[in-house]
Formats: structure tokens, sequence, C-alpha cells
């Protein structure tokens, strides 16, 4: 990805399941999240954190997109189960998706983001 902002085609290569989903329901979480990316200040991280952030919002606002929400915390296959401990993510919000931790992981990459998420 490059100096841009994230396209459908970007979304849909990342998950497949985007496909399924109206495409204003796309185009609106798009526009949502290129307001919280600047790509000045991502420079070839902003196609990536922008996608992402996209799908972040498209999984809390579809519950598609495989997105679970927050931590794994336990996973059982017939008798069997096994339990982890849950570290907690600094910003709740974004910690509750697996698009919004791979968000916070790039924004951590990032020496200097004016963000306001």
């Amino acid at each position: 990805m490059a100096q841009r902002y994230a396209t459908v085609d970007d979304l849909e290569v990342l998950d497949a399941g985007v496909s399924a989903l109206a495409s204003d329901t796309v185009s609106e979480a798009l526009a949502a999240a290129e307001n919280l990316v600047d790509v000045p200040l991502w420079r070839d991280k902003a196609s990536h954190a922008h996608a992402r952030l996209a799908l972040h919002l498209l999984a809390l606002t579809t519950g598609a997109l495989g997105g679970e929400k927050g931590p794994v915390t336990s996973r059982s296959v017939g008798a069997l189960s096994t339990s982890y401990a849950a570290a907690p993510f600094g910003d709740d919000a974004l910690g509750s998706t697996r698009w919004g931790r791979a968000f916070l992981m790039l924004r951590a990459a990032v020496p200097v983001v004016g963000v306001a998420v």
C-alpha cells in the first residue's frame, strides 16, 4: 500500500467479507476513517491504517468481518477447554476488534501521529 487512502478493493483483499456488505455501508466507513487518518503524517502506512480503521468501523457497525469484540479469553473444542489471561489494550474502543487492534499496532509504529482517535 502507498501514501494514499485505502479503497474498497484494499478492504476486500484484507477481508473477503467486505464484498457481502452494502456498498453504501462500506463507503461510509471509508469516509469516516478518512477523517481520522492524515496521509502526510502516516506516509507509507496511510492506506494500511485507513483500511484497518475502516474495517474496525465495519466490524462494529455490522457485526461482520470476523470482528470478534474484545480479546479471546477462552476456547473450547468438545470436552476440552482452555482459558487465557487478557491484557487490556490502551484504547478500549479500538481494542474491541481485531482490526482496531491492528490499527493500534500500526499507530505505535508511526513516530509522530497527530490523529484524534
